[in-house]
């Protein structure tokens, strides 16, 4: 039950569908409970739910299809990772696969945004679709919050 909320920065909002050409804190919860914000761990790239600070989290959407509100998301944060791709792929550090960033638009992977709420707090789940097959919704391990 991972929900996330897009908030524009630096002001706060209401749960709205995104848009493009705006800059957002991706804000996670879990069962309602506040989960921190959605960035990425900056040698690796790998993502990561434990920052305090929304302008830790940065983060713009590009339609992909607007019709299944589908989005590719890209890093915003101001380091050497600015302008990589939110993606899916296989962590050699962690068993399984992540999500990280990436450098190359083919490897991206497409969000779809499902509006969803838990109790009073509405928001989005993020469900991820690489090359063409659904992966699984955003969410995180308790070992260390990597998504």
């Amino acid at each position: 039950n991972q929900l996330f909320r897009f908030i524009e920065c630096p002001i706060a909002k209401k749960a709205e569908l995104p848009t493009e050409n705006q800059v957002y804190a991706i804000h996670g919860y879990y069962n309602g409970a506040d989960m921190k914000y959605f960035s990425y761990h900056t040698d690796s790239g790998w993502c990561r739910q434990v920052y305090d600070k929304p302008t830790d989290s940065q983060w713009q959407l590009f339609a992909c299809d607007t019709g299944n509100n589908q989005f590719f998301i890209m890093n915003r944060c101001n380091d050497h990772r600015q302008g990589k791709w939110l993606s899916y792929g296989k962590c050699d550090g962690r068993s399984g696969d992540s999500v990280g960033l990436w450098s190359n638009e083919q490897s991206r992977a497409i969000w779809q945004l499902d509006r969803a709420d838990a109790g009073n707090l509405v928001g989005f789940r993020l469900m991820c679709y690489y090359q063409g097959q659904f992966k699984g919704y955003l969410s995180y391990q308790n070992d260390g919050r990597w998504n």
